[in-house]
């Protein structure tokens, strides 16, 4: 009889057991739908304290929560602790694997695209100076994007550079978007943050074998994509701004050395009436965009345009920017003369038209609705170019547009502005500041 309550005792004890476990995971489970994963894991350590038989949904809810604890980030971010400096990434995050330079993280999809944050290791810099700083920017981008440019910023109220990713490969994925590299003391601490789209989209618009109709999809899924890539583009700049030193904590194993760099050679920016620009101004942010020879042949540049100018078409490598200058709008552009991948366009297509306002000869332009205002030679980047500006009729209303058009790796690009006539010297530094930032491979 002894044996038979005790049996009896001990079935009663591990169905409470049991059951005292399921309340919990799926409070647990409902706490995670309905708020934070540090909410339920605030959740399962209060009932622990009231001694609830939870230990093992108790544990996984505490490695939640250390892991995306968000108490102290913005709504839609979680903090990530790099041992030595902290940050916020886009949350509910996950680990996508690990490179020789540092963990890769990819928070939830926005539309199409995926943001991706890269947290890298420390760097020691072993040598003083601007320059060392610069060639270990660069060596640390070229792997993911051999034609990366790097331009000095401020970021996070710290010495940096930024680099432009205009086609970035990061274990596998293509990444849009831009590295950060922060210098304190003697130790760089490297990120990098973009989107992750959909490369058949770009296959299908770059295949000559495609239909008009695959590549009028391609073209719309890519203005998703576009526009998907412009909001995590945000996310990343709170990624950066949000890097903070550790104080007096010590490295996730050992800071790597940045190793000896190359001597690399500055290209001067010499353009007609421009003086030489090396640093990102307060008020811009740096957009690159990539240009091709061939499907296989491609290379990434960038400009510096006002942090308020917002994209308003990038079909066709062919990037457009508005911002309003005194309440007007003033048109930023830059990109492939003659498009990727857009042999398909109607005439009447708006980019189409908008594009070759800015970029047609006059010699293409019906009689008696251009003319050109000035037309000369210099230097973009160390390339020769040439900077043109014209007058032409838009409607009923007369426009100027100032360009300048420049050879690289083989490819015609374009970059210049244009606005209404009564307005456009309300612009005009704004749009010689843009062709000089040009950088290119």
């Amino acid at each position: 009889m002894d044996s038979a309550v005790a049996r009896l005792s001990k079935v009663r004890w591990n169905s409470l057991l049991v059951l005292g476990v399921l309340v919990i995971t799926t409070s647990l489970i409902a706490a995670a739908q309905g708020g934070s994963l540090a909410d339920a894991a605030r959740q399962a350590r209060a009932q622990k304290q009231a001694g609830s038989p939870a230990g093992q949904a108790q544990k996984i809810a505490d490695q939640l929560s250390e892991d995306q604890n968000d108490k102290d980030a913005p709504a839609g971010f979680a903090s990530y602790n790099a041992g030595s400096y902290k940050l916020v990434v886009p949350a509910p995050y996950r680990v996508s694997g690990h490179d020789s330079a540092g963990v890769v993280l990819s928070g939830p999809s926005v539309g199409t695209a995926v943001p991706m944050v890269l947290v890298g290791d420390p760097l020691v810099l072993h040598a003083a100076g601007e320059e060392a700083f610069h060639d270990t920017a660069n060596q640390f981008v070229r792997p993911y994007a051999p034609s990366a440019t790097c331009a000095q910023a401020t970021v996070a109220h710290q010495g940096a550079y930024q680099c432009s990713l205009a086609g970035a490969n990061v274990l596998g994925h293509l990444v849009s978007g831009s590295a950060v590299l922060v210098h304190i003391s003697d130790t760089v601490y490297p990120v990098i943050c973009g989107a992750s789209g959909d490369s058949r989209v770009r296959d299908t618009l770059n295949d000559p074998r495609s239909s008009y109709a695959q590549k009028a999809q391609a073209r719309r899924l890519l203005d998703q994509e576009e526009g998907a890539i412009r909001e995590i583009s945000k996310k990343c700049e709170a990624v950066y701004a949000s890097l903070r030193v550790v104080p007096n904590a010590g490295m996730q194993g050992e800071a790597k050395s940045a190793a000896p760099a190359p001597n690399v050679e500055e290209k001067p920016v010499i353009t007609a009436g421009l003086q030489p620009r090396s640093t990102i101004p307060a008020g811009l942010k740096v957009h690159a965009f990539n240009y091709c020879r061939s499907r296989n042949e491609c290379w990434d540049a960038s400009v510096l345009v006002p942090s308020a100018a917002t994209l308003v078409s990038s079909d066709c490598n062919q990037y457009v920017f508005e911002i309003k200058v005194k309440g007007q709008p003033f048109l930023l552009m830059t990109g492939s003369e003659g498009g990727d991948g857009c042999e398909g366009r109607r005439p009447d297509d708006p980019g189409r038209v908008r594009w070759q306002q800015l970029v047609a000869p006059e010699n293409q332009r019906a009689p008696g609705t251009s003319s050109t205002v000035s037309d000369q030679q210099g230097v973009l980047d160390g390339k020769p170019a040439i900077v043109t500006e014209i007058k032409f009729r838009k409607g009923l209303t007369e426009w100027i547009g100032k360009r300048a058009e420049v050879q690289s790796n083989g490819v015609p690009l374009v970059v210049g502005c244009m606005a209404e006539e009564d307005h456009f010297n309300d612009g005009d530094d704004m749009c010689t500041n843009l062709i000089g930032s040009l950088r290119l491979p």
